[in-house]
């Protein structure tokens, strides 16, 4: 609100973290994320293939946990998104 009242025109970021139900421990990932990067660069991986190749080593380095939890992610982020809008008045006339 404070924004607003201010009549700042800059962004806002929104942090929404995963759900709890799927939330993975930071250091499970950040030894997936090393695992990753170490056999990227052992293949060679560089430029624009990096990140889909590291995305597609953390499913199979987690079982499939990482996908589980940007998958809900995603949704909690639209749900997110919609209260925004909502409470915004986005696309109900209101200005």
């Amino acid at each position: 609100e404070a924004q607003w009242e201010l009549s700042l025109s800059s962004a806002i970021v929104f942090a929404n973290p995963p759900p709890r139900d799927v939330a993975i421990d930071r250091w499970e990932v950040e030894t997936w994320i090393g695992q990753a990067l170490e056999t990227a660069e052992t293949h060679g991986i560089t430029g624009k293939a990096v990140t889909p190749y590291l995305l597609a080593e953390l499913v199979l380095l987690s079982r499939s946990r990482t996908l589980e939890t940007n998958v809900a992610v995603l949704g909690s982020n639209a749900r997110l998104a919609g209260r925004i809008a909502v409470e915004l008045g986005v696309g109900s006339g209101e200005s």
